[in-house]
């Protein structure tokens, strides 16, 4: 099941139309519209506010981004704590040339796929795969040697 199938059960469960939905998520109808049709992924403040609304875990409406979140996970080491990611992020985004810190984002939080973030920022969808590998390269780098010296 995708994740805008299991949105549209959970929505329509509750008896709540798509502009209801979309009040409560603070969008668009026509953005819940593309959820369920499956032409864009919420992005993680709305899986958040519908996992809360629906009364399910997180988990459950992130499934279509949870490959590319696995992604993200493998970069960081186990053992590092939600604040310590939330820091190294932002420490990381902010030294990222823009360009990067824009494909980084538009993949990781907004579950955009390469080939749509190519089209966006004007390279070619191998060009942001390699991005994508060399950032997320960077970002075990730094994690490790934070891990490293807390040690």
């Amino acid at each position: 099941m995708t994740v805008g199938e299991i949105i549209n059960k959970y929505r329509t469960g509750m008896g709540l139309t798509q502009k209801q939905l979309a009040d409560m998520v603070h969008v668009s109808p026509e953005l819940v519209s593309k959820w369920e049709n499956g032409s864009r992924t919420p992005d993680l403040c709305s899986i958040s506010a519908m996992a809360e609304i629906f009364g399910v875990p997180e988990d459950e409406l992130a499934e279509a981004g949870s490959r590319t979140l696995d992604e993200l996970r493998r970069a960081v080491p186990v053992g590092i704590g939600a604040g310590e990611i939330a820091g190294l992020l932002d420490s990381f985004l902010g030294n990222l040339p823009e360009k990067d810190r824009n494909i980084f984002v538009m993949r990781y939080y907004f579950f955009e796929d390469t080939k749509t973030i190519a089209e966006q920022v004007g390279i070619t969808d191998g060009a942001v795969r390699v991005r994508l590998f060399r950032i997320r390269s960077r970002l075990k780098s730094l994690a490790r040697r934070i891990t490293h010296e807390k040690l």
